[in-house]
């Protein structure tokens, strides 16, 4: 420590810090950081997760009957709003704003329904949607009227009332079976799932649903494609795995779906949902077939590699994720097996262990003040790419972030921060610089 304290009082506050940093390191280092939330209503299993903004939120399934739950608090709390609903499974929660919105509905083995909400859930309306023999997985609106659906056989439906008549839209959609489906905007769509040959499958439509594209991917056989989210208008991931071998697949366009990359750089498992916050931040969640677990992998830039956030303690499966900013995401599904085996998950860190980013391997990047009142000095003497600089809280929040810094030293203003410990991570092209520092 550069510095002698020698008033009681910052000796008291020193000695907190020494704790507060044992506990960081002794503590959270085995605690996980997606933690299952409290659901306090009967049900057996969730399928999918949406949520509106960072407070309200609806995760969908069934118990016995199609189930839809509700937050307004962030996840504390949750309330069945399935009332009025006759369901044996709902699927693809969507909604336009507090008010209004939809979620797919399956009654017995054939009849698909939508159900519209204009009171926040309080009361469902039965929408006939025309769709029979496959599950509608995916529902969009691009305003309070103009809506499109689409079902698993890839028969795709719109509404330019509100859903009050979904009509049926023709295509060239045929001998294939459709997983998921990504709503652009308006015009441009994506739907993903594997043909009749069990070759994963791509498509892109470009008019509203009507005429749709198969996409050349870089892949074998026997693979079926679960899941497709983007980032932008030019870039999207779609996620699955290879049949005959149970390893997960990940394949990136940045050119708006004209071109497809498989990652290779991927962690083990079978991936059913992604989703993106932004073009950097990403979530996979799905199962670990080596082990039987549920599994959460995690890019924090755009893709180019993929780490394990987290796997769960017991046999399980995650089927959907859902990010709402930089640190805040949510994901459901199974922990064990039978009727309470479901569960909600939820990190409002990025799902970071702060044990992770202790270990430092290089040691030529020096960081100054410590303590320090309203700023820190970088100096990078041996000049080292610097990719990104994080400053994380003890509890691992990343506080402030800053990428590709190209100078020998810089200065970072950190007046906003409370007093406390902080931890700052460069990521270097040599490697990773770790520094404990103290604020005044």
């Amino acid at each position: 420590m550069q510095n002698e304290f020698i008033n009681c009082e910052m000796k008291v506050n020193i000695r907190k810090i020494i704790i507060l940093s044992c506990l960081f390191i002794g503590i959270l280092s085995v605690n996980a950081q997606w933690k299952p939330l409290e659901i306090s209503v009967d049900s057996w299993m969730f399928s999918d997760v949406f949520f509106l903004n960072k407070d309200t939120g609806y995760v969908a399934g069934h118990n016995q009957s199609g189930l839809i739950l509700k937050t307004t608090d962030g996840g504390l709390t949750w309330s069945d709003k399935s009332n009025g609903i006759v369901s044996n499974f709902l699927f693809a929660p969507f909604f336009v704003n507090v008010d209004t919105g939809y979620v797919a509905g399956l009654y017995g083995c054939f009849e698909n329904y939508i159900f519209k909400t204009t009171d926040g859930g309080e009361n469902w309306e039965l929408q006939n949607t025309g769709i029979y023999n496959n599950n509608i997985i995916g529902v969009y609106f691009s305003s309070a009227d103009s809506g499109f659906a689409m079902g698993t056989l890839g028969e795709f439906i719109q509404t330019t009332d509100g859903g009050t008549t979904w009509n049926l839209m023709q295509t060239n959609i045929s001998d294939a079976k459709i997983y998921d489906v990504q709503f652009v905007n308006k015009d441009i769509m994506f739907a993903v799932g594997a043909e009749l040959s069990s070759k994963g499958l791509i498509l892109k439509s470009n008019d509203g649903g009507r005429n749709w594209e198969k996409a050349t991917l870089p892949i074998k056989k026997d693979a079926v494609i679960q899941s497709i989210a983007s980032s932008n208008a030019d870039t999207a991931y779609a996620v699955g795995f290879y049949w005959n071998n149970d390893t997960g697949l990940i394949l990136k366009t940045n050119d708006g779906g004209s071109t497809w990359i498989e990652i290779k750089n991927r962690p083990v498992g079978i991936y059913n949902s992604v989703h993106f916050f932004n073009s950097t931040i990403g979530y996979i969640v799905g199962y670990d077939v080596e082990n039987d677990k549920a599994i959460i992998i995690a890019t924090k830039n755009g893709g180019e590699s993929w780490d394990v956030q987290q796997t769960s303690e017991e046999d399980g499966e995650y089927y959907d994720v859902f990010a709402i900013d930089e640190q805040i995401a949510y994901t459901v599904g199974r922990h064990g097996f039978g009727g309470q085996a479901r569960v909600i998950l939820k990190t409002t860190n990025g799902g970071n262990d702060p044990s992770q980013i202790i270990e430092s391997n290089i040691d030529n990047i020096y960081v100054y003040p410590n303590p320090f009142n309203d700023y820190i000095s970088v100096y990078n003497p041996l000049f080292y790419s610097i990719q990104e600089l994080v400053i994380f809280d003890v509890f691992g929040k990343r506080i402030q972030i800053l990428s590709a810094i190209n100078q020998t030293q810089v200065n970072i203003h950190l007046t906003h921060l409370n007093k406390g410990l902080y931890f700052v991570k460069i990521q270097t092209d040599k490697g990773i610089s770790i520094h404990k520092l103290i604020k005044n």
